[in-house]
């Protein structure tokens, strides 16, 4: 599924506009392409790193013989029970 996009007008400068356009042209992308593109080199160059959660450094902490042992699971844990 393709995330939402939002329609929204800006007002731009003759000059920005001038730019965008050639731009646009020279690299045969749309306006609207070249806009997004643009904004997303912007905010991804100064939005902070995301934060990462720790419970993911113990992910490959450990190996198996690869048996499955999801399946019976309880078996693994708790052995043969009365």
């Amino acid at each position: 599924m393709a995330p939402a996009r939002h329609t929204m007008k800006i007002s731009l400068d003759d000059w920005q506009y001038q730019v965008l356009r050639e731009t646009a042209a020279q690299t045969h992308q749309r306006l609207s392409s070249l806009v997004r593109d643009i904004i997303s080199e912007k905010l991804t160059a100064t939005a902070a790193p995301p934060r990462i959660d720790p419970i993911f450094s113990i992910v490959g902490m450990a190996s198996g013989d690869g048996t499955n042992v999801a399946e019976k699971h309880d078996d693994v844990l708790y052995g043969d029970r009365p």
